[in-house]
């Protein structure tokens, strides 16, 4: 499946949980209604494990039929007279306790995924998404930072954080309850991209770090400074949470972000800065293989960059990267690159050719590629 077809399924799967929803009317569940969503969380991708899980974990057991919905009172009801329900150990969502915000933000998030970059912007709203899908705790972190439980943010009282929230765009009226925990829940309500655009707009406002300057003797620039820092290094943590792209062993967390976030193409051949930018993206949407093929592409691309002449250009290259080491090294490594590229399912897909499987040896072997890629091209321009 392409990322267009998977987004434009999950459209579609959207609208027809809206659908169901609306057709609920005043029943509390149905078969129809509860199968959608199942539909949905079985269709998405399993790196949002976490967030797939909890809303899992909202269904009722042993609901009871009545017609083709499903009554939760009636259900205590029975229960309490220990009758035998119609259709036991069948689990339901009920609509008064599912939380509908909460699968449309992992929607929205999915299909924000699954979509062409445009802008800078939308990578950094993709590492909000990858960081919320690997780091359980990532809502509730986030969620100290915007009441300030955070030192290094300002502290917001229960109205204060609903004139918060209200100012960046949403009717949520703190209820009185644990601030960081209430705002941990509405935060999983909220999509990647309102977090980015609105809230982180309306956190950075240039009132909120004067006031907190002066609340801790500490000049203004330096408070915006921390504060920052404190965001990034949350995301950067929550990208090696469980492990699903670490690679630290290998080459090392800050290099890992900086080459797929912060290291936008820049050459003057197009189609190589094509090449290198979608395989990143594939890459961070998750489908490794179009990753590596993309970028073992971009390698045979980046062999021509000094002459047509691909041997030539070659040399000229291995040349300029041998300032400090041996000419034969950097020429090794292109040739182990290259065979890899050959002999495996990356850039031939004949019988003879073995395909890569384990996920860790992808990971190793693109960022390999994508480090040497990044010194050409560095040496080069």
């Amino acid at each position: 499946m392409t990322l267009e077809e998977y987004r434009d399924s999950l459209i579609k799967l959207r609208q027809k949980f809206l659908k169901e929803e609306s057709t609920l009317g005043t029943a509390s569940s149905s078969s129809a209604y509860s199968k959608v969503i199942d539909e949905i969380l079985d269709f998405i991708n399993e790196r949002a494990h976490h967030r797939i899980s909890e809303i899992r974990n909202t269904k009722i057991e042993n609901p009871i039929r009545i017609g083709d919905s499903f009554d939760l009172r009636e259900n205590i009801i029975r229960n309490n007279r220990n009758e035998t329900s119609v259709e036991e150990n069948l689990p339901s969502y009920i609509k008064e306790t599912f939380n509908r915000e909460k699968l449309l933000a992992l929607i929205d998030d999915e299909i924000f995924l699954s979509s062409p970059i445009k802008e800078k912007k939308e990578l950094a709203i993709r590492k909000i998404i990858e960081a919320r899908n690997l780091n359980n705790e990532f809502s509730y972190e986030l969620a100290k930072i915007f009441c300030g439980d955070n030192p290094n943010f300002l502290y917001r009282s229960s109205s204060n954080i609903t004139s918060f929230f209200k100012e960046a765009g949403f009717n949520f009226v703190h209820d009185g309850s644990t601030r960081s925990r209430w705002i941990e829940g509405k935060i999983k309500e909220i999509s990647a991209k309102d977090i980015y655009g609105k809230c982180f707009t309306r956190l950075f406002k240039t009132r909120d770090f004067e006031a907190l300057s002066k609340n801790l003797n500490k000049s203004f620039d330096d408070c915006v400074t921390i504060a920052k820092y404190e965001i990034k290094n949350l995301l950067d943590k929550s990208l090696t949470w469980d492990n699903t792209i670490d690679f630290s062993d290998v080459i090392g967390l800050n290099v890992k972000t900086d080459l797929l976030f912060n290291k936008k193409s820049k050459t003057t051949d197009i189609t190589l800065n094509d090449l290198i930018d979608s395989s990143k993206d594939f890459f961070v949407q998750g489908d490794y293989q179009t990753a590596i093929e993309k970028l073992w592409d971009a390698l045979e691309r980046c062999k021509t960059l000094l002459d047509n002449d691909k041997k030539k250009s070659v040399k000229m290259i291995i040349e300029k990267l041998s300032g400090e080491m041996e000419y034969s090294f950097f020429d090794n490594e292109l040739k182990t690159l290259t065979d890899i590229g050959n002999k495996y399912q990356i850039r031939h897909f004949e019988k003879d050719k073995k395909p890569i499987e384990d996920f860790m040896t992808k990971e190793y072997l693109y960022f390999r590629l994508l480090s040497l890629i990044d010194f050409i091209l560095s040496k080069i321009s």
